[in-house]
């Protein structure tokens, strides 16, 4: 059953008819928090703005149930071609489209809150809000000029965790830059601009190379060190898209192989920013980072079929 306060018990009881609304909240995976509602002007509800001039939503219903079942419900989130995302502060959305972001993961790990807010009239407070459904973003399917399907999980979910946390295996467990990691991405990042040449899947850089981030310093890898990193664009076509970089050309024509290929080739002269790649093995945290320290493998592991 959904707690409701007793003046907004007493609304229900005493009308027939109602003005209400649907507020939307996503709360991105660093703390920020976009709030939109279905009507058709903005609503100020316990000092939040829920903005009517962005997105729309279709699908997202609401549902009560007894039991741990999770509960996985597709909606269409639709958008104009000129609709920005709003800043999440790390200015790595500022001034993209709902589209483009959708591409970059800006819904990774978002949690998603519908509630429905009862008014006397729209110009003032409403009368109570109660809450009607929560969950997580599983998937972001289908992302298109105007609209985008998105699978959301309820928060059962999160009770299919497989334990212990924490495994037993060659591989370090931390993702490189996550707090278990401890490095600041900051001191590893290089800016570059794209040479003559691009493609979807290449990104020739120009022969003469800007000097490496301090921390990388006399590593003596060259461009290998960014094999199995990220690679994202600053400016141009596709800029604020990110892609992981799988390969790096030779020394002759050299550039930057992508694992998926973008959209729209960039253009000579777009500028992007790159960051290293690891591959999870102590020598690689060693010798590249400096990191044994909070290396969280076990490279002596056995083989299961020698360890018995």
């Amino acid at each position: 059953m959904k707690s409701a306060t007793p003046a907004l018990i007493a609304h229900l009881a005493d009308n027939d008819q109602h003005l209400y609304a649907d507020l939307f909240s996503f709360t991105l995976a660093d703390g920020t928090v976009l709030s939109f509602t279905d009507k058709d002007i903005s609503l100020t509800v316990d000092g939040t703005l829920y903005r009517a001039d962005q997105v729309r939503f279709d699908g997202m219903r609401y549902k009560l149930a007894v039991g741990l079942d999770v509960d996985e419900q597709t909606i269409t989130l639709a958008y104009g071609p000129g609709d920005m995302v709003p800043s999440n502060g790390l200015g790595l959305v500022d001034g993209v489209s709902w589209g483009q972001a959708l591409r970059t993961g800006v819904l990774d790990g978002c949690y998603i809150r519908r509630s429905r807010a009862f008014y006397t009239a729209w110009n003032v407070p409403p009368v109570g809000v109660v809450p009607l459904f929560a969950g997580r973003v599983s998937t972001v399917d289908q992302v298109g000029r105007v609209e985008a399907q998105i699978r959301i999980k309820s928060l059962p979910l999160l009770l299919d965790t497989l334990m212990p946390r924490n495994t037993y295996q060659t591989g370090c467990v931390h993702g490189l830059f996550d707090v278990g990691c401890g490095l600041a991405k900051a001191a590893y990042q290089m800016s570059w601009t794209v040479a003559a040449g691009p493609t979807n899947g290449t990104i020739p850089v120009p022969s003469a190379s800007p000097p490496l981030p301090a921390a990388l310093a006399g590593n003596g890898e060259g461009l290998g060190l960014f094999v199995q990193g990220t690679i994202l664009f600053t400016s141009g076509v596709n800029d604020g898209v990110f892609r992981t970089i799988k390969s790096v050309s030779g020394r002759v024509a050299r550039g930057l192989d992508l694992v998926y290929p973008l959209e729209t080739p960039p253009a000579v002269g777009d500028s992007f920013t790159i960051w290293p790649g690891c591959d999870k093995t102590a020598a690689t945290c060693t010798a590249r980072f400096g990191n044994l320290a909070r290396f969280r493998g076990f490279p002596y592991t056995p083989a299961a079929e020698t360890a018995y």
